[in-house]
């Protein structure tokens, strides 16, 4: 027989822009492939919600618009 549980915790990871969440328990059990494949754990959303923003910005301040290429006639 199996008995579900109800009352799991959740963990919510990031990489980039992906966002999962997984169950406390699998977390713990899968943690090393987790880490190899660039997952975070999420602890403080707003600190780097703020952070990927400023970086966003000043990214887009260094970006240089390019002329289109003019075709030759034959």
């Amino acid at each position: 027989m199996v008995k579900l549980i109800s009352n799991l915790k959740m963990v919510t990871l990031k990489r980039n822009n992906k966002t999962i969440t997984r169950s406390e328990t699998d977390y713990k059990t899968n943690l090393k492939m987790y880490n190899f494949r660039g997952f975070k754990l999420v602890e403080n959303n707003n600190k780097e919600i703020k952070q990927e923003q400023e970086v966003k910005e000043t990214k887009e301040e260094n970006i240089v618009k390019l002329k289109p290429k003019t075709r030759k006639k034959i």
